[in-house]
């Protein structure tokens, strides 16, 4: 905008110029005047220089960003509906499988990546069933079920410690939504930890032998869910994509959210704003440096908008 003020200031001295340079004037006067209309020639010229560089180095960037051409693409999806989704409840570590309509989401997916002409070499998931139950469904409709897939721990979705299994809007009504909002959405703040009881339980499971007893969580905020899964993404994925694998990431929304929140270099309170639909394939463009280029939903589009908004009010009474 200054910018843009400095060009106008510019454009209207040389309009005052010139007028004066057409008025008919005796010598005597022309005389006086030259030195005058140099001068204000001179105030011009600096003025449209100093707005060209904060105008023409982002038109610059803008060019440059459009002429480039991705090199890599990777498909990110949040699995099919769970039951506990259905029921509105928070779900986290709890390994709850899909619900009818989760079954059909991941199907629809697998369909619409087979139709749009997508392949891969290898798939990530996590270790609870329905990301791995919806991996399953999506690569056995594009007839890829004997690819590679690694199942990971760190992919898994956000604990939600103690709010596990409780429904969210009754949790909005007891604490406010504000509360339930900032559990939810909040980037650094952790919901209450579970207590003892089912923490034992939780590590006794199967599904979590791999993971170290110094990183069995309590409880988690995004912040400890981005930790786990960039470095996961930087262990594991970035160098499948690089070395040349097509790559499918069936996860859970905290988990991709964290990995997008990482490419797309969104700022932790932004990040709040990001919802992710369960089981609409979403394609991220990469240049050769890993650096997103576009991405974009495969599928209705106005039912994608809906679920998005749906996602967003979970937590509403």
């Amino acid at each position: 905008m200054f910018q843009l003020k400095l060009l106008f200031l510019g454009l209207l001295f040389m309009g005052t110029v010139n007028a004066q340079e057409n008025i008919s004037i005796s010598m005597a006067e022309r005389s006086l005047a030259t030195p005058i209309i140099s001068i204000a020639n001179i105030i011009v010229t600096i003025l449209i220089l100093a707005a060209l560089p904060g105008l023409v180095l982002p038109m610059i960037e803008y060019f440059k960003l459009a002429l480039k051409k991705s090199v890599y693409k990777i498909v990110f999806l949040r699995h099919g509906e769970s039951i506990w989704n259905k029921e509105n409840r928070f779900t986290g570590w709890v390994d709850v499988g899909l619900s009818e309509r989760g079954v059909w989401e991941a199907s629809e997916a697998g369909k619409i990546l087979k139709n749009e002409g997508y392949v891969f070499d290898l798939a990530h998931t996590s270790v609870l069933k329905r990301a791995a139950d919806t991996t399953a469904i999506v690569l056995e409709q594009m007839g890829l079920r004997n690819i590679e897939t690694k199942f990971a721990w760190e992919l898994n979705e956000r604990h939600y410690g103690g709010l596990q299994g409780l429904n969210k809007a009754e949790m909005a009504r007891k604490y406010g939504e504000e509360q339930v909002r900032i559990w939810r959405r909040s980037f650094s703040v952790r919901p209450p930890e579970m207590d003892e009881t089912d923490y034992r339980k939780q590590n006794d499971l199967e599904i979590f032998k791999a993971v170290p007893i110094y990183q069995m969580p309590r409880t988690e905020s995004l912040a400890d869910t981005c930790a786990r899964a960039v470095g996961y993404w930087q262990k594991e994925i970035a160098p499948a994509i690089k070395g040349g694998k097509n790559v499918l990431i069936s996860a859970h929304g905290n988990s991709l959210r964290a990995i997008i929140k990482h490419l797309d270099n969104i700022g932790d309170k932004e990040i709040s704003e990001l919802n992710i639909p369960t089981g609409a394939p979403l394609v991220y463009e990469l240049d050769d440096d890993l650096k997103p280029i576009k991405h974009y939903y495969l599928g209705d589009q106005k039912e994608i908008a809906r679920k998005i908004a749906a996602v967003k009010n979970q937590y509403k009474t």
